[in-house]
């Protein structure tokens, strides 16, 4: 009976880190003001991933869609987008070693600055689980 080597990943780390993003939005001049703020709705992309030793970096790009209620009673939208750069550290990242990183948004929050403007705030979790070649 012949042996074969079987190559598989194996893991060995996890990390988990939150990130908070924060961002103003103004209304565009061909928008009304804004009256009541309904919902917002999130979606974060991954763009690229780099690592180098000891260090992931991701950037990406958080798409957020504010429902509100205009000062003509309609409800209206904005559609508006963040930059996410993040980096999570660990000794086990290398050039050698897979990552399989998954960002979520945990919490997304929105406040009525004034008729022409809204805070927006974003929470992140970032999982990330480093793997290594086994044999």
């Amino acid at each position: 009976m012949e042996k074969k080597i079987f190559k598989t990943d194996r893991k060995i780390k996890s990390k988990v880190k939150f990130a908070e993003i924060v961002g103003d939005v103004i209304v565009p001049d061909v928008k009304p003001d804004i009256v009541t703020l309904i919902n917002i709705s999130s979606d974060c992309y991954v763009q690229k991933e780099e690592k180098s030793n000891g260090r992931l970096r991701l950037d990406g790009e958080i798409v957020s869609y504010i429902s509100y209620i205009s000062d003509n009673a309609e409800t209206r939208s904005i559609e508006t987008s963040f930059n996410m750069v993040e980096q999570i550290e660990s000794e086990c990242i290398n050039e050698n070693t897979k990552v399989d990183c998954k960002v979520y948004i945990d919490s997304e929050d929105i406040k009525l600055l004034n008729e022409r403007k809204v805070q927006v705030r974003i929470m992140l979790k970032l999982v990330c689980d480093i793997y290594e070649e086994y044999n």
